[in-house]
C-alpha cells in the first residue's frame, strides 16, 4: 500500500511539473523510455558560424533539459523526504534520466574533439572554439552552484552527474595534445648517426626552435579567447616546455661529442631563457638542463686538466732543447706554455659565453681551479730549472695527479754538466710567462665584471649566478708571489755570472785598465738577462741588482784589495774611475726602467771614494762624520780599511781619525741604529 501511494505521489508531482513547464506528455515519453538520444551535433566541415550556432543551440536545449530534470528530482526529493527508497526505485529513477546524461556526454565529446585540434585550428575555427569555451565556462558555473547549494544528503539526488569538471577535462586534453606536439618537434637521436660534422643537428635544432616559436605564437593568439580562469597560455607553455625538455634529455643526455653537447646545451638554455622564459629554477626541465650542464662541466674539467698537463710536459722538454724561446713584437721572450694554456682558457670561456653567461661563470671557476693547480707545478719546475738543483724532484699542486717531471727534463744531473744551450733565454722566458698569465687574468677580471653587470640587468631565477671576481684576484696575487719567488732565484745566477768581474773591482789591474773593462763585461752579461724581460719582472729585479752592484763596489773599497802609495794623482785617478763607472751603471740601469728617485743610491760609493780622494786629514774627518750621519751602521773596521787605501796615513793616524769621527757620532746617537746598506757588507 505504501509503495502504491509513493508511486502515485511521484506521478502526480511529475504531471504538475509537466503542466507548469507546458510540455504536456512529451517529457515522460523521453524521460522514461530507453532509447537513443534525439539531440545530436554533427561535426562535419561546414561554415564555422553554422557549426558554432548549432552547437550553442543544442547546448541550450541540453541546459533546459537538465533544468527540468533537476527540478523534477528536487520536487520528488522534497515530496518523499524521510521515506526510504528501495534499490529498484533508485535504479528506475536513474535510468529514467539517462537520456540527459547521454546528451551531455555526447556534447562534451564534440567539445573535446575541438580541443584536440587546438594546435591546428585556423582562423575560421575561432568562433567554434569560442562557443566551446562559453559552454565549458557555463558548465563550470553550474558545477560551482551545485556544489554551493547541495547538502550532504540531497546533493547527489538533486544534481546527478555534478560536478562535470569539463574545464579540467579540456585542460587535460590540451596537455595531452601539447605533449604529442612537443615529442614531434624535438629532434630525434637518430640524426646523430648520419651527422658527421654537426651541421645537420644544428639545422634540426634551428628548425625545432622555429616550430616551437610558431606553436607558442599560435597558442598566444588563441589564448585571447579564453577567460582568466583557464590560465590557458601558461599551461600550454609549461606543458610544452616540460615535454620538449624531457625529450631532449632522454634523447641527447649521453653519447654526445663536444660539438654536439655545446649545440644541444645552447639550444636548451636558449629555449629556457628566451623562448619559454621560465622563471622557476626548481622545475623539472630546468633541473634537466642543470644535469646536462654538470655533465658538460665535468667533461670540460677533465679536458682542461689533461691539456694543461701536456702543455707543461712539452714546455719542460723545450727548456733543454736547441730551440730558442719565442720573442714577441717588443722582444720579450716566452715559451709555449702560456700560449697553449691561455689559448685553451680563452677558447673554453668564449664557447661557454656563447652558450650562456651562467655557464661562462661556471667555466671560469673550473679554469681558475685548474690554472691554480698547474701554476703550482709550473713554479716548482721553473725553480728547479733556474737553480739547476737535483736535490728534490719538482712537485705540483696535486702531487698524486699533477705532472712532476724528473729533473733531467729541466735541470742538470750534476754541477759539471753543461748548461742548456739557451739557459739564460729560457730563464727569462719562464719569468715572462708568469707576467703574461697575470696580464690575461686581469683582462678576465674585467670581462667577468662586464658579464656580471649584464647578468644583473638580465637576471632570471633560473640562471641568476653571481660571477665572483674575488677568486680571480686571489689567483692573480698568488701568481705575482710566484713570480717574485722565481725572480729572486735569478739574482744568484746573475751574480755568479758576473762574480769574477766584481772580484776585480778596486784591484791594481782594474785601476790600470789592462784588458776589457770589468764594468763593460758586467753590462753585457746583465743585458743578456734583462733586455728580454718584461717590465713588471724587471721592476721587481732591478732594485736588487742595483744594490748588488753597489755592494760590489763598496766591498772592493772595504776589502783592502788595493793600497795606493799616497800619491795625490793616483788617489784622484781612483776617484775619477769610480765616479765614471758609477755614472755608467746608473745610466745602464735607467735604460731598464729603474727609478732611483731624487737621491741616487750610488752616492754612497762616491762618498766612500771621496774619503780616498780628499787631500788633508781635517777634510777626511769632516767627510767621515758626514758619512756616519747618513749611514750610522758603518763600522770602525770598514772606515779604517777605506782610509788605508789612500796609502798616505799611518795606522795610528787612521785609528785616530776613525775613533774621533765615529766616536763623536755614536755618543750623540741614542737608541737603535738605522740599518743601511753598510749592514749588507760581509764582516771582514
Amino acid at each position: 500500500m505504501q509503495r502504491e501511494l509513493r508511486a502515485s505521489g511521484i506521478m502526480k508531482k511529475t504531471r504538475r511539473v509537466q503542466k507548469k513547464a507546458g510540455i504536456g506528455k512529451k517529457l515522460p515519453m523521453f524521460l522514461f523510455k530507453k532509447r537513443k538520444p534525439s539531440i545530436t551535433i554533427q561535426m562535419e566541415r561546414r561554415p564555422s558560424a553554422n557549426q558554432s550556432d548549432n552547437l550553442w543551440r543544442n547546448y541550450k536545449k541540453l541546459q533546459q533539459l537538465e533544468t527540468w530534470r533537476d527540478g523534477i528530482l528536487h520536487d520528488i526529493h522534497e515530496e518523499l523526504a524521510g521515506v526510504d527508497e528501495t534499490n529498484v526505485e533508485t535504479k528506475i529513477r536513474k535510468e529514467s534520466f539517462q537520456g540527459a546524461e547521454h546528451e551531455s556526454n555526447s556534447m562534451f565529446e564534440q567539445i573535446r574533439q575541438v580541443f584536440m585540434r587546438l594546435s591546428s585550428l585556423k582562423t575560421y575555427d575561432r568562433h567554434l572554439l569560442e562557443t566551446c569555451i562559453r559552454i565549458v565556462d557555463s558548465e563550470e558555473r553550474r558545477d560551482n552552484e551545485s556544489t554551493a547549494n547541495g547538502t550532504e544528503h540531497d546533493g547527489p539526488s538533486v544534481t546527478p552527474g555534478r560536478p562535470k569538471r569539463w574545464r579540467e577535462k579540456c585542460l587535460d586534453v590540451i596537455k595531452s595534445e601539447v605533449s604529442k606536439r612537443a615529442s614531434e618537434t624535438a629532434p630525434s637521436h637518430d640524426i646523430l648517426e648520419e651527422d658527421k660534422d654537426g651541421s645537420r643537428l644544428l639545422q634540426r635544432l634551428t628548425k625545432a626552435r622555429d616550430a616551437i616559436l610558431k606553436d607558442l605564437e599560435h597558442a598566444k593568439d588563441l589564448s585571447q579567447l579564453f577567460t582568466e580562469e583557464w590560465d590557458m597560455y601558461n599551461i600550454y607553455v609549461m606543458t610544452y616546455y616540460e615535454n620538449v625538455m624531457s625529450q631532449m634529455h632522454d634523447r641527447f643526455s649521453f653519447e654526445l661529442n663536444q660539438t654536439e653537447t655545446v649545440q644541444v646545451l645552447s639550444w636548451m638554455i636558449l629555449c629556457r631563457d628566451r623562448v619559454f622564459n621560465c622563471q622557476n629554477a626548481d622545475c623539472k626541465p630546468c633541473q634537466m638542463i642543470v644535469q646536462l650542464q654538470d655533465k658538460f662541466l665535468r667533461e670540460k674539467s677533465v679536458h682542461i686538466h689533461e691539456w694543461m698537463e701536456n702543455a707543461l710536459k712539452r714546455d719542460i722538454s723545450d727548456w733543454r732543447s736547441e730551440e730558442r724561446p719565442t720573442a714577441d713584437h717588443s722582444g720579450a721572450l716566452y715559451s709555449h706554455f702560456p700560449v697553449d694554456i691561455l689559448q685553451l682558457l680563452e677558447e673554453n670561456m668564449r664557447q661557454a659565453k656563447d652558450i650562456s653567461l651562467e655557464l661562462h661563470g661556471q667555466i671560469s671557476k673550473v679554469c681558475l681551479k685548474e690554472l691554480d693547480a698547474i701554476m703550482e707545478s709550473y713554479t716548482a719546475n721553473a725553480k728547479s730549472y733556474i737553480n739547476q738543483d737535483q736535490a728534490k724532484p719538482a712537485q705540483g699542486g696535486r702531487a698524486h695527479h699533477r705532472v712532476s717531471p724528473p729533473l733531467r727534463h729541466g735541470a742538470r744531473k750534476n754541477s759539471k754538466e753543461q748548461r742548456p744551450t739557451h739557459f739564460e733565454k729560457y730563464v727569462v722566458a719562464l719569468l715572462n710567462n708568469f707576467d703574461r698569465i697575470t696580464g690575461r687574468l686581469r683582462e678576465m677580471t674585467k670581462e667577468v665584471g662586464e658579464a656580471q653587470k649584464q647578468l644583473t640587468e638580465d637576471s632570471r631565477n633560473n640562471n641568476n649566478m653571481q660571477l665572483d671576481e674575488e677568486p680571480m684576484q686571489k689567483l692573480i696575487q698568488k701568481v705575482e708571489t710566484q713570480t717574485k719567488v722565481c725572480s729572486r732565484l735569478l739574482l744568484p745566477k746573475l751574480m755568479n755570472d758576473i762574480n769574477s768581474e766584481l772580484a776585480t773591482l778596486l784591484t791594481p789591474n782594474w785601476l790600470t785598465g789592462n784588458g776589457r773593462e770589468a764594468v763593460d763585461t758586467m753590462c753585457d752579461v746583465m743585458t743578456s738577462y734583462l733586455r728580454h724581460l718584461r717590465e713588471p719582472v724587471r721592476t721587481w729585479l732591478m732594485p736588487a741588482i742595483e744594490e748588488m752592484l753597489i755592494v760590489g763596489y763598496m766591498k772592493g773599497l772595504t776589502d783592502k784589495r788595493i793600497t795606493l802609495k799616497g800619491d795625490m794623482k793616483d788617489r784622484q785617478s781612483l776617484f775619477d774611475k769610480i765616479c765614471r763607472e758609477c755614472q755608467q751603471l746608473e745610466k745602464f740601469l735607467e735604460e731598464f726602467s729603474v727609478v732611483n728617485g731624487q737621491i741616487s743610491r750610488w752616492d754612497v760609493v762616491r762618498e766612500l771614494a771621496s774619503l780616498v780622494q780628499v787631500s788633508d786629514q781635517q777634510t777626511v774627518n769632516t767627510e767621515l762624520i758626514v758619512l756616519a750621519n747618513k749611514y750610522p751602521d758603518i763600522t770602525d773596521k770598514q772606515a779604517r780599511h777605506v782610509l788605508k787605501v789612500r796609502g798616505d796615513f799611518t795606522k795610528a793616524q787612521v785609528k785616530t781619525i776613525v775613533s774621533t769621527s765615529l766616536g763623536k757620532k755614536r755618543r750623540s746617537v741614542k737608541g737603535q741604529k738605522k740599518v743601511t746598506i753598510f749592514s749588507r757588507l760581509p764582516s771582514t
